[in-house]
């Protein structure tokens, strides 16, 4: 599997965001942390970091707590939520939206958990190339006022006001566009 970022042009973002003649797929709710979520793979557990807040549910979040395969009726190791190739749009917390375009994966497709994991490599990869090897403070002073929010990067994504230890994946909306290309929505909670 190869993940590629870049800066979405407006051409790709327009490409990626029109939702006219567009298939919505599916719905994914859930509360997935971006630095606690390493999924295990088929039979085996997933680690979570010492962060129980994680769960999955098609009606919603569930219950909060231990990781499970399976809630409800999505087993999120399942194949086949995405297909092996697709692209899709990163725009929060940052100024200019990442676009993530994802190929070679197995034939049967994307599960629920590794979207998840493609989701958190990604933000790890804009992370690291905006702050390299030194992450910036995770607050700022102004005399002797202090903003809980992390300073602006001066990199090409411009990442604002949230470190990604803040950042969890809250829902996932797959379509099928109607040039036969698969995008998601990624909604990301601070």
């Amino acid at each position: 599997m190869k993940i590629e970022l870049s800066v979405a042009t407006s051409e790709e973002h327009q490409a990626l965001s029109n939702r006219k003649g567009a298939i919505k797929l599916d719905t994914i709710n859930l509360l997935a942390p971006l630095e606690a979520f390493r999924p295990g793979e088929e039979g085996e557990e997933a680690q979570d970091d010492n962060r129980p807040m994680l769960a999955f549910s098609k009606e919603g979040l569930g219950a909060h707590g231990a990781y499970e395969d399976t809630v409800g009726e999505r087993d999120m190791f399942a194949p086949g939520v995405m297909p092996a190739e697709f692209s899709f749009l990163l725009d929060y917390p940052m100024n200019n939206a990442a676009l993530v375009h994802v190929s070679g994966g197995p034939d049967e497709g994307f599960s629920a958990a590794k979207l998840l994991e493609i989701i958190r490599e990604a933000y790890q990869g804009i992370y690291l190339s905006e702050e390299g090897e030194d992450p910036a403070p995770a607050s700022q002073q102004f005399g002797e006022l202090v903003i809980l929010n992390r300073p602006q990067t001066q990199g090409i994504f411009g990442i604002w006001g949230h470190g990604i230890a803040d950042l969890a994946v809250e829902q996932i909306e797959i379509y099928r566009l109607d040039n036969g290309r698969y995008t998601m929505d990624v909604f990301i909670g601070s």
